[in-house]
């Protein structure tokens, strides 16, 4: 690492470190006043409340981390340009493009980091917080029931297995946990849509090894083409083989696609594949936001850089202001197409993946265009190998 590039890392990073801190504080304190009162009534210890916040982090630090960076960069860069340094570096031959590559490897680092954690923790962590609080302070609805039931099961519960014609209605799931399902009812019907049997039970359990579901005092009633009643029984018990369904298939549609993990989400895709358009897409979307995402950092430094590097106070404000306008158009634009490739009103690849690549692109043309006066600019081989220090 040659001393520039320390010496540029130094002049990000304390900016950089006082942004992560004081974001995190921020968020903590305005969160925590939100649940204070619940935690003092529940008589809930410290180590349970640093625990939930904890737990909480990884959902936490995906937007505010590429926030830090963008700001941090901004600060640091208009310090230098203040001081004369970039000035001085320029006049020294050093291109504003070889300037730039230590703050686009924090871009790159960063992104790697957002990556890592929106893969799975940071959807989970947001899942799960609502269960965590109901969890410690045993808040309970209007009826009396416990808050946390209704973040661990599902009530009333329709699920329809279209490629074998079978509607399923559960009173009560468990969203995860292999537990019996509580008050079952099974249509089955034939290929033209005629009702040929129902299957009601008080409880229904699968077993995973020979993938079939046991009815507990089951009333099975079978009919023919015309809907007449043929055949009624009481079983104490029945076995169901021809079943395909799993209680993890037939959980998961209760799930929400924004707090699902990458896993759960192809998973969820794999075993639901038969789902029209409509009801996948939100999945689809964000399985593919959650590679689309980490990006932003790397796309953040190539806007903010190049915007920041002024020597005129006017310009200094100018390249200041556009760059936090960026930052909010994006944000407004992720969930913007978002919530369309979630409505299945646009493709869930464009839905997930237009503002990274307007992000991108408008990051590569300010950095052109900052860099396009010089002998060597990057859009030259040249100038690349000015950019990693090979020139």
């Amino acid at each position: 690492m040659t001393l520039l590039t320390r010496y540029l890392l130094r002049s990000f990073l304390l900016p950089f470190t006082y942004l992560m801190v004081g974001l995190l504080a921020i968020w903590l304190l305005a969160d925590l006043a939100n649940y204070l009162n619940d935690f003092l009534e529940a008589k809930v210890p410290v180590r349970g409340i640093a625990s939930l916040y904890w737990k909480q982090l990884p959902f936490v630090i995906v937007p505010i981390l590429p926030v830090s960076v963008m700001l941090a960069l901004l600060y640091s860069v208009i310090r230098l340009s203040q001081a004369n340094e970039l000035q001085a570096m320029s006049g020294s031959g050093i291109s504003y493009a070889r300037i730039l590559l230590p703050f686009i490897g924090v871009g790159v680092v960063a992104s790697v980091i957002v990556g890592v954690l929106n893969y799975r923790l940071a959807p989970e962590a947001e899942g799960a917080k609502g269960r965590l609080v109901a969890e410690l302070t045993g808040a309970r609805d209007g009826d009396g029931r416990l808050k946390i039931d209704k973040f661990e099961y599902a009530t009333g519960h329709l699920y329809a297995n279209r490629r074998d014609a079978r509607l399923w209605y559960v009173q009560r799931l468990a969203r995860r946990a292999n537990e019996p399902f509580r008050g079952v009812q099974v249509t089955q019907q034939d290929a033209a849509g005629n009702v040929i049997a129902k299957f009601d039970a008080p409880s229904a359990l699968y077993d995973e090894k020979n993938r079939t579901w046991k009815l507990e005092k089951p009333r099975i009633v079978r009919f023919d083409e015309s809907g007449e009643l043929i055949a009624e029984r009481f079983p104490p018990e029945e076995i169901v083989r021809e079943w395909t369904e799993t209680p993890a298939q037939i959980a998961a549609a209760t799930l929400q696609a924004q707090f699902l993990g990458v896993p759960e989400l192809r998973r969820y895709l794999t075993i639901n594949a038969d789902d029209s358009d409509s009801q996948l897409a939100p999945f689809r979307t964000q399985l593919l936001h959650r590679y689309s995402f980490p990006l932003v950092c790397i796309a953040l430094v190539l806007v903010a850089a190049p915007l920041s590097m002024s020597h005129a106070r006017r310009g200094v404000i100018a390249g200041v202001a556009g760059a936090i306008l960026i930052l909010f158009a994006f944000f407004f634009l992720n969930q913007l197409f978002l919530a369309l490739g979630q409505g299945n009103r646009l493709s869930p690849f464009w839905a997930a993946w237009t503002p990274m690549v307007l992000l991108l692109l408008s990051g590569a043309i300010i950095l052109r265009r900052r860099t396009i006066h010089q002998a060597n600019a990057l859009t030259s081989v040249a100038g690349w190998k000015r950019m990693l220090g090979l020139g």
